[in-house]
């Protein structure tokens, strides 16, 4: 089943907290074919920032 618009903006809502810029929702419409693979993507993205910040190396890890 194919990726709606909805997917996208839920499962990037849920996994890294924050609402996609409608750029990114066209490019991960345009990417991926189904839920998991957008997932997967979001879920990798998600492990990066955390190490990132955890590294200090990430903007948000200033905010800490």
């Amino acid at each position: 089943m194919a990726l709606t618009t909805q997917d996208v903006i839920g499962y990037y809502s849920l996994i890294l907290g924050e609402k996609p810029e409608p750029m990114e929702v066209a490019y991960y419409l345009e990417t991926f074919e189904d839920v998991p693979s957008l997932r997967q993507q979001l879920e990798f993205i998600a492990n990066c920032r955390a190490g990132a910040i955890s590294a200090g190396t990430h903007p948000a890890a200033a905010a800490q």
